[in-house]
């Protein structure tokens, strides 16, 4: 509960008028649109960013700490594992790398880090595993930035104040700040490219460009976002032709490069992003995971979706924000299925744009002072109860099953494990247990028993007595079990990676 409290002190003393007796003055952006400013003393400005960022390092490390409840198996099976395959020779191996259908670069580039953890000695989960989460949270601190920067761009020095605040406790960036996935990677870079692409000079419409073709290689679905971070540059630079051409030259370089991953691993160009469409559009292996209805992100993100059309009562300066945010949810509406981190990329958006009117609004003399101080109790209220709501199900789970991994890491005599009637998509894999021996995942323990080289078994809590196993540690959700007496000479099941197949590319 300290924690919660502290929060709520840190946000509300940015969304009480605690700036109201400053003078806002307007001044005119490059682009000929008018900004509000709210002029704060210089080192009153750096010394509250500062707190705010140790406030949002604090939180993200304590989030690490609990269980992931934005649990997602593809988290795991499709980027971890095959960076652990790259690395240490060893992963479980999901049907896209073996159709073809995921790219490589972001997998490689982990692969990379893990190699190198491992050549200086820390190639084990203990050592390796805070690394990459610590990494994660460095780059999750990214948003923040760029929330801070567009606001004040376009509303002021208070604005980019309220935007670092909302970036910083707001539940999907804060629960979203230790993964390192596409789509969470492609929200963040998306951010980035709509800040420079909000700039006016052409070195900045090529940053947004380049970003912008980051964002097409880590998820190809923003692309109508990223058009309109193209009429961005186009209509910020005066209808500079020249710097919309920059612009879409540094994104095709940049992704380009993910073409060229595809050509050394797939042997062809893209060709991970023709099949993804190809078994997608064609094959409809996506819907086999659910159809949801049109209104299922309106319904995911009441709260957020709410924001921003609050914020669009300042339309003229919020605009370049709110209709990338539209374009995002219009286009994913239209795809069957739909899940929340598909829409990732909307977050960072809405809390910049709701901070911009909401700097002005908190004033003593603005008229509308009441509802500026509703949103940021209102926001203190959602973020303190999606902290203190339970965490899911699967995210228990999960939790019971890496401490499981845990102390299994520490028996010297596993030979082979076994995984009974529990998630196998719950499974932590390769990257947590870090061991080359197998592992069978079956729903049932097998009539005729565990296979005699099986020295260590995991059943859901409250599982029957399984012949010759006695119960190691009970969990909440998991009991790991020994078996009492464990032969060497015992034969070993076959060591298999793979993953259950539910699409067989032709």
């Amino acid at each position: 509960m300290r924690m919660q409290e502290s929060e709520a002190r840190a946000l509300s003393r940015l969304c009480i008028p605690l700036w109201g007796n400053l003078k806002l003055r307007r001044q005119v952006s490059p682009a000929g649109m008018t900004a509000g400013s709210g002029d704060i003393p210089g080192n009153a400005y750096r010394l509250a960013v500062i707190a705010i960022f140790l406030v949002a390092i604090v939180l993200r490390v304590l989030r690490a700490r609990l269980p992931d409840d934005t649990f997602y198996a593809d988290d795991v099976f499709q980027i971890l594992e095959p960076a652990h395959r790259l690395a240490f020779g060893y992963g479980y191996v999901a049907w896209e790398f073996v159709a073809g259908v995921r790219n490589w670069l972001l997998p490689g580039l982990l692969a990379l880090i893990l190699g190198g953890l491992n050549s200086v000695g820390l190639g084990q989960p203990e050592a390796y595993g805070p690394v990459i989460t610590g990494f994660a949270i460095l780059i999750s601190l990214l948003p923040i930035d760029v929330a801070r920067r567009s606001a004040q761009l376009l509303g002021g020095t208070r604005a980019g104040l309220l935007a670092t605040a909302g970036a910083a406790i707001y539940p999907p960036l804060l629960f979203a700040s230790q993964k390192i996935t596409p789509e969470v990677l492609a929200g963040y870079a998306l951010a980035a490219a709509l800040l420079f692409a909000l700039k006016t000079g052409r070195r900045s419409a090529a940053a947004s460009g380049l970003l912008g073709g980051i964002v097409s290689g880590l998820r190809i679905h923003y692309a109508p976002a990223l058009l309109v971070i193209v009429w961005i540059v186009f209509v910020r630079r005066q209808r500079d032709f020249t710097s919309v051409a920059i612009a879409l030259a540094s994104g095709a370089a940049a992704f380009s490069m993910f073409g060229v991953v595809d050509w050394l691993t797939w042997g062809m160009p893209f060709i991970s992003y023709l099949r993804a469409i190809e078994v997608n559009i064609l094959y409809g292996v996506a819907a086999q995971f659910g159809e949801m209805p049109p209104y299922f992100y309106i319904a995911a993100f009441p709260f957020g979706i709410s924001l921003a059309l609050i914020a669009a009562l300042d339309w003229q300066r919020t605009r370049w924000l709110l209709v990338p945010i539209f374009v995002i949810l219009l286009a994913h509406s239209l795809i069957g299925h739909k899940e929340p981190r598909f829409v990732f990329a909307i977050h960072a958006l809405t809390v910049t744009a709701i901070a911009i009117p909401l700097a002005d609004w908190i004033r003593p003399e603005s008229a509308r002072r009441l509802l500026g101080i509703g949103i940021c109790l209102c926001s203190i209220f959602v973020c303190l109860k999606s902290y203190l709501v339970s965490s899911q199900p699967d995210a228990l789970l999960v939790a019971d099953y890496r401490a499981v991994i845990s102390q299994l890491r520490a028996e010297p005599d596993m030979r082979a494990l076994a995984a009974y009637g529990v998630g196998r998509y719950n499974f932590p894999g390769a990257y947590w247990l870090h061991r080359n021996i197998p592992i069978i995942q079956d729903e049932y323990v097998p009539p005729q028993g565990v296979p005699p080289g099986v020295t260590h078994i995991i059943v859901g809590a409250g599982t029957p007595d399984v012949d010759g196993f006695q119960t190691m540690r009970a969990f909440d959700h998991l009991e790991l079990r020994k078996r009492l007496e464990i032969v060497p000479e015992a034969p070993l099941p076959p060591i298999d990676w793979s993953m259950p197949a539910i699409f067989a590319w032709r």
